[in-house]
């Protein structure tokens, strides 16, 4: 398949206006509309509090979901909205303001956890230092099990988020209220809206060295690389079974979302909900 588009919509709401469960099911409504999703589930949450309310759906085939920015500008604080083309990095924008505009979207990782030899691991730059000049492998890892090597340091990477899932065809609209889910099949990896399990880019923007383990796709370095923020996997790099080839092959899963984005109008548009679940 082609021409799918995953989005991830996130509504604030204002402060004397919270977003109930009837309005959010109306703004549902609104992205799902007549076209359906395009072969990617549906999902929705909403706030407690009613402070703000977040879907995943499919677009390209869906042009009317742009209804909900476009027709209701003023309705709410801001509409934040992150985009995942298959075989691309995730966007982000706010379509309120005039429709974008669209910019890469950057996440964050607070934690990466690698599975395998220590001689393995590689040197980080002591960001106190010349970018030139790396700490020792044991200086800055941890061992933290059998084989599991941890690096506690903060840094941000692109990828993409493809949710696609072909068993729910080209117009879904039944909707899954309040995930997460909690489990996912073989290879899956556990996201807040549905399984990941497709292939999609990344790469390691900041520390840039964490890339020799992660992409290094014909002879792995390591095991496992996991990439985690505030204790979530948010992204994952392993060895796979593909059934198509009867091979191995090191796969990229993703499982970001808002609570890890690191877009830094998104940051300080949501400073009071930062890291909220």
């Amino acid at each position: 398949m082609s021409n799918i588009l995953t989005h991830f919509v996130r509504v604030h709401a204002r402060p004397d206006r919270p977003i109930d469960r009837a309005e959010a099911e109306w703004i549902l409504g609104l992205l799902v509309n007549t076209s359906g999703s395009y072969w990617v589930p549906v999902t929705a949450w909403r706030a407690g509090d009613g402070s703000r309310m977040e879907a995943q759906v499919g677009g390209m085939k869906n042009t009317d979901m742009s209804d909900l920015w476009f027709c209701h500008p003023d309705r709410y604080a801001a509409i934040w909205l992150r985009v995942c083309d298959e075989g691309g990095f995730d966007i982000v924008s706010r379509p309120d303001l005039w429709g974008g505009p669209y910019r890469e979207c950057r996440y964050a990782f607070d934690e990466v956890r690698v599975t395998g030899s220590a001689d393995r691991l590689p040197p980080i730059a002591d960001g106190s230092a010349a970018p030139e000049v790396p700490l020792a492998a044991g200086e800055c890892w941890e061992p933290c099990g059998e084989g599991v090597w941890r690096l506690r340091v903060e840094g941000t990477y692109r990828a993409g988020n493809s949710r696609t899932d072909l068993d729910v065809g080209p117009r879904a609209r039944e909707a899954e209220w309040n995930p997460p889910r909690e489990s996912a099949g073989r290879g899956g990896l556990v996201t807040p809206t549905t399984p990941s399990y497709r292939e999609d880019d990344f790469e390691v923007l900041y520390p840039v060295e964490l890339n020799t383990v992660t992409l290094d796709d014909r002879r792995p370095r390591v095991e496992r690389v996991e990439y985690c923020w505030r204790g979530r996997v948010v992204h994952r790099a392993q060895e796979e079974y593909d059934g198509d080839t009867g091979r191995f092959r090191w796969e990229q899963r993703s499982a970001d979302h808002w609570d890890n984005c690191a877009d830094p109008d998104f940051r300080a548009d949501s400073a009071d909900l930062w890291g909220a679940p």
